[in-house]
C-alpha cells in the first residue's frame, strides 16, 4: 500500500480563497488548536492549517533533526500543494519558532510573519526556562502523553469555567507518542533566531499573554531592534491564545494582512 504524500498528511485544512494564511500549531498539539480561528479568516483568505511532523495526521521526521527540519517539512508541504507565496505565516508556541525559521530561510516566499505565545530563542537561561524543559521531559517519559496533556490543559486553562477549552487539549494530547514528542522538544531546545530575526524588514506581529510560560522581556528586547514589529500582550491570558481568544487572534491577523 502506498503511503500518502507528506503534503496530504501535513496540510489538514485547506479552506477559503485569496491570499494564503498558514497556521502552525505548537509542541504536543495539532491542527485542532486553530479550529475556532479558521472560520474567522477563511471568508477572505485561503487558510492552510498544518500538522507538524509526528503530530496529528503527520508522520514523524525520517530521522531526528533540528527545528530547521520541521520548518523545511512545512515549506515542502506548501510547495507540494503549489503554494509558493504565503501572505502570512502564523505560528503558536513551537509553531511560532517553526514559522520564524521558515520565513527566514524562504523570505522571498513569505510576505508577513505572526508569532503567538512563543520566543525568538529557546535556549534555557533562567530557572523558569530550565524548569519547563525538565518538567516536560520528565512528565512525558514517566507519566506519558495522556497525563502530560491533562496537566498542560490545567496550566493553560485553570479556571473551572474553562472545561470546554481544556477538553480538546486533553483529547489531542492523548494521541501523542513519546518518541515524536521528545524529538520535537529536543529540536526546539537550543534553537536561536534573535540575531537573524533582527534583519526582518517585512510586517511582523507578536502576540503574548500576561501569564504565559514564557517571559515577556525577550520580546521587549526584540522590539528595540525591530521597531516596526507590532506587539500586543493580552492581560489575564495564558499560553493558549488561539483557543481562548480566537476572535482577537483573527482580528490581529487580518490587520497584519492589510500591511
Amino acid at each position: 500500500m502506498r503511503s500518502r504524500p507528506r503534503a496530504l498528511t501535513m496540510v489538514v485544512i485547506d479552506q477559503g480563497q485569496g491570499p494564503v494564511v498558514v497556521l502552525i500549531h505548537g509542541l504536543g498539539a495539532n491542527h485542532e488548536d486553530w479550529r475556532r480561528v479558521v472560520p474567522l479568516l477563511s471568508d477572505t483568505f485561503r487558510v492552510l492549517v498544518v500538522d507538524l511532523p509526528g503530530f496529528g495526521s503527520a508522520p514523524p521526521l525520517a530521522a531526528p533533526g533540528g527545528l530547521v527540519d520541521y520548518a523545511e517539512a512545512v515549506w515542502g508541504a506548501l510547495q507540494a500543494l503549489g503554494v509558493h507565496q504565503v501572505g502570512a505565516l502564523v505560528g503558536h508556541s513551537m509553531g511560532g519558532a517553526v514559522a520564524i525559521e521558515a520565513a527566514l530561510n524562504h523570505p522571498q516566499g513569505v510576505a508577513r510573519l505572526a508569532v503567538i505565545n512563543s520566543m525568538p530563542a529557546f535556549t534555557p537561561q533562567t530557572p523558569r526556562d530550565h524548569f519547563e524543559v525538565v518538567y516536560r521531559r520528565f512528565m512525558v517519559r514517566t507519566l506519558g502523553p495522556r497525563r502530560l496533556a491533562r496537566l498542560s490543559a490545567m496550566r493553560m486553562f485553570p479556571d473551572p469555567a474553562d472545561a470546554a477549552l481544556r477538553a480538546p487539549v486533553i483529547a489531542r494530547g492523548r494521541r501523542n507518542r513519546v518518541g515524536p514528542y521528545l524529538a520535537a522538544l529536543n529540536a526546539l531546545i537550543g534553537w536561536e533566531a534573535r540575531d537573524r530575526l533582527s534583519g526582518w524588514k517585512k510586517p511582523l506581529l507578536w502576540l503574548a499573554s500576561e501569564y504565559d510560560y514564557f517571559e515577556f522581556e525577550p520580546i521587549r528586547e526584540l522590539r528595540l531592534v525591530i521597531p516596526h514589529m507590532r506587539v500586543r500582550c493580552f492581560p489575564g491570558e495564558r499560553h493558549g491564545l488561539p483557543m481562548a481568544r480566537p476572535e482577537a487572534v483573527a482580528r490581529e491577523v487580518r490587520a497584519l494582512m492589510r500591511l
